[in-house]
C-alpha cells in the first residue's frame, strides 16, 4: 500500500468514526470512541479535533448577534 493510499484510508476511518459519534454525548460517546479507536491515540486525536470543530461551529452558528 502506498503512502497516499494509507493516508486516504486513515482519513476515511477518521470521517467514519466522526459521523458515527457526532450525535452522541458524554459517556455514550466516550465508550463508542474507545471501541472504534481502540488504542490508536493518533486516530482518537484526529476524531476529537473534528468533533471539537463541529461543536464549536454549531456554537458559532447558534450565537445571536446584537446590532
Amino acid at each position: 500500500m502506498s503512502e497516499t493510499q494509507k493516508h486516504s484510508s486513515d482519513w476515511n476511518r477518521v470521517k467514519q468514526i466522526f459521523h458515527e459519534t457526532r450525535e452522541l454525548h458524554g459517556p455514550e460517546r466516550e465508550r463508542l470512541l474507545a471501541v472504534l479507536c481502540g488504542g490508536d491515540t493518533t486516530l482518537r486525536t484526529q476524531v476529537d479535533v473534528l468533533l471539537a470543530a463541529d461543536r464549536d461551529g454549531d456554537a458559532f452558528l447558534d450565537a445571536r448577534t446584537v446590532d
